[in-house]
């Protein structure tokens, strides 16, 4: 297992994390824990989840075929 040190939390954020350990019948340690496991396990399935909520937008994409030129300048 890995240490981690959090500094400079604001006092208000270290009161809801007392007051959500105590919530849950948990140290204010294992309440912080659980936070950042949940977290870290929602964010590693982001692929995931993005390609479900775009799967309406899938299909066949008909683009139009291009040359390889490219214009040397804009005007």
């Amino acid at each position: 297992m890995i240490d981690l040190i959090v500094r400079d939390v604001p006092e208000s954020v270290y009161r809801a994390l007392v007051a959500r350990a105590a919530l849950h019948e948990r140290s204010l340690e294992a309440e912080a824990r659980a936070i950042l496991i949940d977290s870290a396990d929602n964010a590693t399935d982001f692929v995931g989840h993005w390609l479900e909520a775009t799967e309406q937008w899938r299909g066949d994409w008909d683009f139009p075929h291009r040359s390889g030129s490219r214009p040397t300048s804009l005007g």
